[in-house]
């Protein structure tokens, strides 16, 4: 009985490590920026290309992680509504069309910290735990 009751617990301990926890993911802009906050849609028109601005006029330049970052998954589905298939389709006929191209992708989150953080048009997204002050957050992803 007390290996069972050994096992058990070792299996549960082992579990509650196999959790993924993630923090929420947060919209992000330059703190020099005039915008102090954006909504679903301003976002989501900014990201599909369909808003070349912000809401004061200055220029939005979106920046984009790769597909394998779980704060991109969780932008895409939660702002966007949509898939990362759908995502890839939507792109792939703006393309075609000549009528949009898909933000500039980077690899690591701390290539979108360092681009917002130097530049006031950039607008990205992460892991509200891998920002910093040199950074302002203006919208906070509900999942």
């Amino acid at each position: 009985m007390k290996n069972l009751y050994l096992s058990l617990v070792a299996y549960i301990s082992l579990s509650l490590l196999s959790i993924n926890v993630s923090a929420d993911v947060v919209i992000i802009v330059n703190p020099d920026s005039s915008v102090e906050s954006l909504t679903k849609q301003q976002i989501t028109d900014i990201f599909l290309s369909k808003a070349k601005s912000f809401p004061d006029g200055s220029l939005a330049v979106p920046v984009d992680l790769s597909e394998d970052n779980e704060a991109r998954e969780i932008f895409i589905k939660s702002v966007l509504n949509r898939r990362q298939s759908q995502i890839r389709a939507y792109w792939s006929d703006l393309i075609f069309t000549g009528k949009g191209s898909p933000p500039k992708k980077v690899d690591f989150p701390e290539d979108v910290l360092d681009l917002v953080a130097n530049n006031p048009n950039i607008v990205g997204y992460l892991d509200e735990d891998e920002i910093d002050d040199s950074v302002k957050v203006v919208y906070r992803v509900n999942q």
